[in-house]
């Protein structure tokens, strides 16, 4: 189910998947020893993934937000602007494709698990309230560990997407 999530190409398939993992986490949400916790943490990872999305945390100056946006290549025939295009910028241009796939599937799956749970959300899914709230609630910017600082940063980020995701389709007390 995750791998449909995060990498399927057509929209209903991830759609399907993430239903289906909404009632997975549902069931297995009742049990003690339960998945639901790293499921849901790497649902946050998987809607993290698309740094067109998701502002990439970098220690020094070089951080930009929002990134440069590609060259516009509508005009240009499509072998012709691959002409000189090297194997690396290749490689970007197919992890910025996994990463929008897997943003794409993780919403999908957030908005399935809004659904499947409704005002209970939260309540019944707590990694993701600890998710989305230890990030924003934690001290740790003025850390003097550039390292700490830098992850410090990191969940802020998350815990924003997160809350972005997630705010069009919460309802009642989730809200």
């Amino acid at each position: 189910l995750m791998s449909a999530v995060q990498r399927h190409p057509h929209p209903s398939v991830q759609q399907s998947a993430a239903k289906t993992l909404a009632k997975l986490i549902q069931v297995c949400s009742e049990r003690k020893a339960s998945p639901v916790d790293k499921i849901v943490g790497n649902l946050v990872k998987l809607l993290c993934a698309d740094p067109t999305h998701t502002p990439e945390v970098k220690q020094g100056p070089e951080q930009t937000w929002p990134p440069p946006l590609p060259a516009d290549d509508d005009e240009v025939a499509p072998s012709v602007a691959a002409i000189g295009r090297t194997r690396e910028e290749d490689a970007a241009d197919e992890t910025l494709a996994e990463g929008t796939l897997a943003r794409t599937g993780a919403e999908y799956a957030m908005e399935a698990l809004a659904t499947q749970f409704g005002p209970e959300l939260l309540v019944k899914v707590p990694k993701l309230w600890q998710l989305m709230a230890n990030g924003l609630a934690a001290q740790g910017a003025a850390s003097s560990d550039p390292a700490a600082a830098l992850a410090h940063t990191k969940s802020i980020v998350d815990s924003m997407q997160v809350v972005r995701t997630l705010s069009g389709h919460v309802t009642g007390e989730a809200r």
